[in-house]
């Protein structure tokens, strides 16, 4: 138990307090500005570096789940997202990289999870727009349109988290 929560603290998802115990870490916006302004910067490059090495069918997958996103309740759209742009990310195409990249995706689950929540999944068209268009952009091996895409879906997403801090305030945190 000991070394999971010690994982979890090296991950920014709790604060481990002597004598006292383990703490859910709080969102904040500082944290999100400065998390997501790197997701911005890495993720396309871990996007083109990975684009010749992705599998031949993987555009048919992606194109799969952003369907199977547009009608998904919150907790199925968040697994969804994630193996969504998960998919598209070569682990032997920049190791250290895609840790780091696995290691943020872990950070701002939360963020991305009061937002869901508080606009509402049938907000969310704009993004359902944004994974087809990226889908099509790693079916055709365009490596230049899927790095501008995801990097304009990140920062739309950071944007849009950022205009809703109420939605942190409402789960109780930072």
């Amino acid at each position: 138990m000991r070394d999971a929560l010690r994982l979890l603290e090296g991950e920014g998802l709790v604060r481990l307090v002597p004598n006292s115990g383990a703490w859910v870490s709080a969102l904040n916006m500082d944290e999100l500005e400065e998390v997501y302004r790197i997701r911005e910067a890495l993720e396309p490059l871990l996007l083109g570096l990975s684009l010749p090495h992705l599998a031949e069918g993987i555009g048919e997958r992606l194109i799969l789940l952003a369907h199977e996103m547009e009608s998904a309740g919150v907790e199925d759209f968040l697994r969804l997202d994630r193996e969504f742009h998960h998919g598209t990310y070569h682990p032997e195409a920049a190791p250290t990289l895609h840790a780091m990249v696995e290691r943020l995706w872990n950070r701002t689950e939360s963020y991305r999870r009061a937002f869901v929540r508080h606009v509402g999944i049938e907000s969310l068209v704009q993004t359902h727009a944004e994974h087809h268009l990226l889908a099509d952009a790693v079916i055709r091996r365009d490596r230049s349109a899927a790095e501008t895409l995801l990097r304009l879906h990140i920062r739309r997403t950071r944007v849009e988290l950022a205009q809703h801090p109420e939605g942190f305030q409402e789960l109780g945190t930072g």
